[in-house]
């Protein structure tokens, strides 16, 4: 005996409330955002979804369609073989560097400590390396922020593999590399965390401005915000950067980027998958099940993106460095 499906597909246009602002649009009038159906999408909502949510976004969560194509990877292939021609570019017109922010993942155990340095053009410098005394991580940091000249409150580490208790070493003062340090006021995040509020974004809409914010709701959790500004950075047709370089010697660093999903949840924000098993029992897909490894080296260069796009305060007297 034969099976037999039916897939359904039901639309944001479906919405009776959706339907009397197209009408109303087609009308010549301005939508009211009347209410035929209390609970199913309104038209306004519609409108911010379609101003702010990118094209894979508005095929799944609002035209109920399947998406096919590379756009399902946050690092679609040609946009690191294009990141890949940026770096070597790079190199040939022999431009300075300065770094504008650095990235560290620490490792414990049999894991391995990431650091990335990066400025506007692309990534500077990565290393990785087994950190099974952790007691060197703290100077080991010390070491690449004066290689790169950049200053502590241009650094953000990793709150987890022991991440919080390096930088409360940092902050505190002490001995690192032979000099005395008064205090680095060392930035720290979770990436399981809240996301930022999202800027602003202006779109044309009906032939006026319609000025949208986003708080809170582009991204669910702080993972998700720094690989989007990391992704962002690597797309080609970003006219604000133009093309941003990761040196085709940092193997390893493209082969994490490259197995990245990029999913979204009911609600149309960027989700990723968590980087380990949340609880023994979870049946939950792990960012380390899909890369094979810890995504340590990825992670140090999205901390470091993040590092140099949100560059905090310099720090007032009393916190020298």
């Amino acid at each position: 005996m034969g099976f037999f499906r039916k897939v359904i597909h039901i639309a944001a246009e479906d919405s009776p409330n959706v339907q009397l602002g197209l009408a109303q649009v087609r009308a010549g009038m301005e939508p009211t955002g009347a209410l035929i159906i209390p609970g199913v999408l309104p038209w306004h909502e519609y409108q911010k979804r379609l101003a702010t949510w990118d094209p894979v976004a508005q095929c799944i969560g609002l035209h109920g369609r399947f998406y096919k194509g590379a756009e399902l990877l946050l690092f679609p292939p040609h946009w690191l073989n294009f990141s890949n021609q940026r770096a070597a570019a790079l190199q040939r017109s022999n431009r300075q560097r300065q770094a504008k922010g650095i990235g560290i993942d620490p490792g414990e155990g049999t894991a391995e400590s990431a650091m990335a340095a990066v400025d506007e053009y692309g990534l500077i410098e990565l290393v990785a390396y087994p950190t099974p005394d952790t007691n060197v991580i703290p100077h080991k940091i010390v070491e690449f922020m004066l290689k790169h000249q950049v200053a502590p409150h241009q650094i953000i580490i990793d709150r987890g593999g022991g991440g919080v208790i390096h930088a409360h070493r940092l902050r505190a003062g002490g001995i690192f590399n032979g000099v005395l340090w008064q205090g680095l006021n060392i930035r720290t995040l979770d990436f399981a965390g809240k996301s930022q509020p999202v800027p602003k974004r202006r779109r044309e809409r009906f032939d006026e401005r319609i000025e949208l914010v986003e708080e809170k709701t582009g991204y669910v959790n702080v993972r998700a915000q720094l690989y989007a500004e990391f992704s962002d950075l690597v797309d080609p047709s970003n006219p604000e950067v133009k093309g941003w370089g990761i040196p085709v010697e940092y193997v390893e660093l493209r082969r994490q980027l490259a197995a990245f999903p990029k999913r979204y949840d009911h609600e149309g924000r960027l989700k990723l998958p968590p980087k380990n098993r949340r609880g023994k029992d979870s049946t939950e897909e792990t960012l380390t099940q899909i890369l094979g490894c810890s995504p340590d080296q990825s992670d140090a260069t999205a901390l470091a993106i993040h590092a140099m796009l949100h560059p905090g305060h310099t720090p007032t007297a009393g916190a020298a460095w």
